[in-house]
């Protein structure tokens, strides 16, 4: 298991790492949010938010595979972190379903 902590503009995450199996993002303040190999995870936004399964977590990335496109994206531990500490896939589904009403 490795630790690392990252201090993003006025907030502080910790970020522990076992390879290829988990990975447990705690924000300052707030409970931690744990992710698997093969749960959901957000890899960018804008008007919505785009999402899909964890394929590998090392020390230093998080590789997810977009629920659509073949090409996947590799987040750093303090994207990732900065993205997922409060991750939740039914609240994003449900925002995401609202948000397609207004665009």
């Amino acid at each position: 298991m490795t630790t690392v902590t990252i201090k993003a503009g006025y907030t502080t995450f910790t970020v522990e790492t076992v390879k290829n199996k988990s990975i447990t993002v705690t924000r300052e303040g707030h409970e931690p949010n744990t992710f698997l190999i093969g749960d959901a995870a957000e890899y960018d936004s804008w008007n919505l938010s785009y999402y899909g399964e964890i394929v590998s977590i090392t020390d230093k990335t998080v590789t997810i595979n977009p629920r659509y496109g073949e090409r996947k994206r590799r987040l750093s531990l303090e994207s990732f972190a900065w993205r997922n500490y409060n991750f939740d896939l039914d609240e994003t589904v449900r925002q995401n379903s609202d948000t397609m009403n207004y665009i």
